[in-house]
């Protein structure tokens, strides 16, 4: 399952749901909406912020993040 999937999972269908949970990491709904369509990514910093209020692996919601870890393990090889 993708990080949008995983996302949208987590939000749930609640009425508000997709609200509170942009207001929680600091970004509009309409940009979330757009992220959950598959339209826009979340930024490296947003994927934190959500990483950090879902438990969604970085990797999973910012496929930029998993293409620096990875630079950054076959450095330190």
């Amino acid at each position: 399952m993708d990080g949008k999937s995983l996302l949208a999972e987590h939000i749930g269908p609640k009425r508000g749901a997709r609200a509170e949970f942009a207001h929680e990491i600091g970004c509009s709904q309409s940009h979330l909406s757009l992220v959950l369509k598959g339209d826009r990514g979340l930024s490296p910093q947003l994927a934190q912020k959500a990483h950090k209020a879902t438990g969604i692996p970085l990797e999973k919601l910012c496929p930029k993040i998993a293409d620096i870890l990875r630079e950054n393990a076959e450095a330190a090889a």
